[in-house]
């Protein structure tokens, strides 16, 4: 858990710091150190990520360490932003986007497919008695 909780803040604060608009300078985006420095806990809450900026994350190779680290299997990490934006709304918080990363961890278990498939005959019946 103390390895998973520090993999998770490493990501936070890259992920942070290469967000357009965290005010982090390109010089410093280069080391997780000078990162760490600028990273600002009440200025992350608002940062919001759309899908042109999850691509760009996609290109730095720290990010991809990391997923690696956290066992985000590389098939996922392209859809990863449309699967947790699953609503449609465009944008993801940081904070959503660690608890999807959280939940995504690791192989798919039968067990998560049928909970997911349950979840979904139960939304598609509300939204049958709505109609």
């Amino acid at each position: 858990r103390e390895r998973l909780a520090r993999k998770l803040t490493e990501l936070l604060i890259l992920l942070y710091g290469l967000h357009p608009d965290s005010g982090v300078p390109p010089d410093a985006q280069q080391s997780l150190h000078h990162l760490d420095v600028y990273f600002d806990a009440v200025n992350a809450r608002q940062i919001r990520i759309t899908h042109a900026i999850w691509e760009i994350f996609l290109t730095d190779k720290r990010v991809h360490s990391l997923f690696d680290d956290l066992d985000i299997s590389p098939e996922n990490r392209e859809d990863l932003f449309d699967i947790l934006n699953a609503g449609g709304g465009g944008e993801l918080q940081l904070e959503d986007l660690l608890v999807g990363i959280v939940q995504m961890r690791g192989d798919a278990h039968k067990s998560d497919i049928v909970a997911h498939g349950l979840v979904l005959r139960s939304v598609q019946g509300t939204v049958q008695e709505l109609s």
